[in-house]
């Protein structure tokens, strides 16, 4: 008992003299890393790194060049503006409705679906011609369309495309820009949604696309 109290005790008395000497050894250790740290920090912050190459989001292309789509069939839901040249008060911009026509001043209603740009502007200037205005030039713009189909995979910009009338899964793919390097043309697909079941058909260049239709090109591995 008074060997193992006489230990401790000594133990102790030890640690009394050890411990100034560790502490000034660590503070010193510390004194001079310190500033170290902070050089090195500095340094690191100054360095120059390569440019991280920033990554480009996929384009949906909504708007098309004007004059691109001059066979694209009017469809419900698309709105127009008409102009009709000197008579400002018969500028409007108007939607299709689900029956397929809107109103229209002084003619009542129009129908416009299933027609071309072109030949929506021959009817509206038919029914104006003579009766109320002598030889009007009429000019009708699609605002907003409603009748899509889709392409993605390897096609230089995939994205959204308003659909024309007798558009084949090849005009799609070249509407797209046309294919990269790495497609293979050959495995395209369709997926098609009918009567709510979706559906995948292996592609012909000829065959003819229908609204809301996704045409896949898929990459070549060989």
């Amino acid at each position: 008992m008074i060997q193992t109290l006489s230990g401790k005790i000594t133990e102790k008395i030890g640690l009394c003299f050890l411990s100034p000497p560790l502490i000034k050894k660590r503070w010193i250790s510390g004194f001079f890393l310190y500033p170290l740290f902070l050089i090195l920090l500095f340094f690191t912050s100054c360095a120059t790194y390569p440019n991280i190459p920033k990554i480009e989001e996929t384009k949906i292309h909504n708007n098309p060049e004007p004059g691109w789509l001059k066979n694209y069939l009017i469809s419900i839901n698309d709105v127009l503006k008409i102009v009709v040249w000197d008579h400002d008060d018969l500028t409007r911009e108007v939607q299709v409705s689900a029956e397929g026509s809107f109103s229209y001043p002084l003619i009542g209603r129009v129908k416009a679906v299933g027609l071309t740009v072109s030949q929506l502007e021959q009817e509206i200037a038919k029914r104006l011609s003579g009766r109320y205005i002598i030889n009007p030039q009429v000019t009708v713009t699609v605002e907003e369309y409603h009748r899509f189909f889709y392409v993605f995979g390897q096609v230089k910009k995939p994205g959204r495309y308003p659909l024309e009338a007798d558009t084949t899964v090849l005009k799609a793919i070249t509407t797209a820009e046309g294919a990269t390097d790495k497609a293979a043309i050959n495995k395209t697909k369709i997926v098609r949604e009918e009567n709510g079941v979706r559906k995948e058909i292996k592609a012909k260049m000829t065959d003819l696309v229908k609204p809301e239709d996704v045409i896949i090109v898929p990459e070549s591995f060989f």
